[in-house]
């Protein structure tokens, strides 16, 4: 406002009040239907133990399927895939040198199919 009263100031205002009200008014999105995170290990299709969690960065996957075929993928917490390996019957050993923080694993099947998954911490 050039004039000096302030008072087109308070007309714009409500103005844009307004249309950011009938902007939110409109949206159709629930988001209670939204979820963010991993699954409990409830789930798992296979008999396996990743310990220790958290570690440093050598953790161990205990496979307990004769004649196994899985691979374990590790991501980051952007998606992005930081390790990949085969897992083995019996101890296979993972060597983390990324950074510390959080991170996801996923193990699968030859198929891919996913066999387990859940939170692996590197510190």
């Amino acid at each position: 406002d050039y004039t000096g009263t302030n008072l087109s100031s308070v007309s714009l205002l409500r103005k844009r009040v307004q249309a950011i009200q009938t902007f939110y008014n409109n949206q159709n999105y629930n988001c209670r239907l939204a979820t963010v995170g991993i699954t409990s290990n409830s789930e798992q299709k296979i008999d396996f133990s990743l310990y220790p969690n958290p570690s440093a960065g050598e953790f161990y996957v205990s496979v307990n399927v004769p004649d196994s075929d899985f691979i374990i993928e590790v991501y980051s917490l952007l998606g992005q895939m930081v390790y990949s390996k085969k897992l083995v019957t019996g101890i296979t050993t993972i060597n983390m040198e990324q950074v510390d923080g959080p991170y996801i694993y996923i193990i699968k099947s030859s198929k891919g199919e996913v066999m387990g998954r859940g939170k692996l911490i590197k510190r």
